[in-house]
């Protein structure tokens, strides 16, 4: 029994010594792990504490930059809008020129056209004024009567003619004066026009009835 029973303790033994040893491996290796991490912890930190302050001065190199680019652009944004403006105020400014020249140039053309067509209604009147004179005093040669002060003068319905040497004045039933020396009243109306247009009329009938009286003795006189 002894024999059978003797392997069995040495076993135990052999086990009991490995559990120890292992045991002190284990607590040889903790306490090993302890000292290095007690001797690596302030090393640790101190490295953590190194990289946190070198991120906070990047993280503040990368603020201070974000906020010069900011400012940068901000100054080229309000520059292009100070040159956009100031184009702007520049081109209003020429347009603006531009236009007035071209009034002025408008009002140049309408001026000269008005001139001009003042001056061709003045000549119109002028010629107009001469050609009806020149009917008045034939009218006057034909219907007028003399007078004591050696004019002639004859009534319408419409005017008042006289003729005293070379000078003719037509005068409306109102007395003003719309013929004098050869000139239009300013006042005359399209209606008067109208009527001493016909005074031509008048005299070119009168020499065709003396014309056809003339023709008409002288046919008689072949006759006899």
């Amino acid at each position: 029994m002894n024999e059978r029973f003797l392997p069995q303790v040495k076993n135990t033994v052999l086990q009991n010594w490995i559990g120890t040893v292992e045991n002190k491996v284990k607590q040889t290796a903790k306490n090993v792990f302890e000292r290095i991490k007690d001797a690596l912890t302030p090393e640790v930190t101190k490295l953590r504490n190194e990289i946190a302050q070198q991120k906070a001065q990047i993280d503040q190199i990368v603020t201070s930059l974000k906020d010069e680019i900011r400012d940068q652009t901000d100054s080229v944004k309000n520059d292009l809008n100070q040159q956009i403006n100031n184009l702007t105020a520049e081109l209003r400014t020429q347009v603006d020129g531009v236009k007035n020249t071209v009034e002025q140039s408008l009002m140049g053309v309408q001026s000269a056209i008005d001139n001009t067509q003042t001056e061709l209604r003045a000549a119109v009147d002028d010629v107009k004024g001469q050609a009806i004179e020149q009917s008045v005093k034939a009218m006057l040669n034909i219907l007028g009567k003399d007078n004591p002060d050696g004019s002639k003068s004859f009534k319408s319905t419409s005017f008042n003619f006289e003729r005293l040497g070379d000078n003719v004045i037509v005068r409306a039933k109102n007395g003003e004066a719309v013929l004098a020396d050869g000139l239009l009243s300013p006042n005359v109306s399209e209606k008067q026009l109208q009527a001493l247009d016909k005074v031509q009329s008048v005299v070119d009938m009168h020499h065709q009835i003396e014309n056809n009286a003339q023709q008409n003795s002288e046919s008689r006189g072949i006759k006899r």
